[in-house]
Formats: C-alpha cells, structure tokens, sequence
C-alpha cells in the first residue's frame, strides 16, 4: 500500500499541467505498463523475488549499514577466563539513484484530431519511450552506470567489485552442451 500511495503521489507530480483526459491517461499507463514489463525480465525477476525497496523521489541515495562480525567464542572448562570483548562496528554505505527517462511530446494538434474523430490517443511515442527507458534500466542491472555521488557508483551484476566469478570455457559458440552444463554447474556450486 504505501508503495502503491507513493507512486500515485509521484504520478500526481508529473501529470499536474498535462491536457489529458482520464481515458487518455488509462490508455498511456496500459502501455508503459505493457511495454516496461515485456522489456525487463531482469528486474521483474528481481521484483518476483522480493528484492524491491519501495522509495520516494525525493531519495537520491540508498544507503544501509554493514556490521562487522565478533570474534569466535572463548571455550574453556570455568567460564571465567577472561575472554576478548568486542564490540559491534558500523560502516555506512550507499548508492545513488539516478532517474531514468526519455521525454516524449504529444503533438496538440494530432491530440485534438483524434478526440475528434473518436479514435483513443496515439501512444506510438510513450512506446518507443518506455522501451527506450527499459533497454536503459536492464543495461544498468548488468553493467551499472558511470554515475559517482559521494564516492559511490552505481554496479551491475558483471561489474559489481564483490561479485562471484568462475573460470570457465572461452566462449559458449559451437561447444559441446556437456561443457556448457559443467561450466553453469560450477558457477552454481
């Protein structure tokens, strides 16, 4: 709910000086709805699994907290040894959240010519747009961007600095499926 109740307020923002009309606007959201969907399987994927942080617009920085671990446990037969104290360590992290868009007119005049004749809004232009930001948003899930904010950057999955890689054949072009499967297997272990 206050996912759904912050993107109606950003939607709100946007559409505050536009001409449309509701049907209009139902006809425009269904695209983009369409088109963003069959144009990001990565982050539906992402989302199908939970791994979605509702925000605000006005964040333009995610940041969490890493702890550091305590030292192993003492063992004895007493219990009074002295054992080492510890104690937790905080430090801060973040990355910035640039906005993804691509600007679009709606020609007046073609506007008025279609409401005129009855035929709904031609939304040729928010499909082109919506593709135009999804291709954008699945190219920064796997390869980031080159924004810096603070001194922190903005990874994908192939350039993230902690990410997990295994060795595997050169290239997957005209190899035998058995080495295809070792290598995906070995990626998984």
């Amino acid at each position: 709910k206050a996912m759904a109740k912050n993107a109606l307020s950003t939607i709100k923002d946007f559409r505050g000086q536009a001409q449309l009309r509701d049907d209009e606007w139902v006809r425009i959201d269904d695209t983009l709805t369409a088109v963003a969907r069959d144009n990001t399987l990565g982050l539906q994927t992402l989302r199908d699994e939970g791994l979605e942080v509702p925000l605000d617009l006005g964040v333009l920085r995610f940041e969490w907290e890493d702890v550091d671990d305590f030292s192993d446990a003492e063992v004895d037969m007493s219990g009074t040894t002295g054992d080492s104290e510890d104690m937790l360590s905080f430090s801060n992290n973040g990355i910035p959240l640039p906005i993804v868009h691509k600007t679009f007119k709606i020609n007046m005049r073609k506007l008025r010519a279609s409401r005129r004749r009855g035929q709904p809004i031609d939304t040729a232009g928010v499909d082109a747009a919506t593709a135009a930001v999804s291709r954008k948003l699945e190219d920064i899930l796997y390869g980031g961007n080159g924004i810096t904010v603070q001194g922190d950057s903005v990874s994908g999955l192939t350039d993230f600095v902690d990410r997990q890689t295994v060795a595997g054949n050169a290239t997957w072009d005209g190899a035998n499926p058995d080495d295809i499967i070792d290598d995906v297997m070995r990626t998984i272990e």
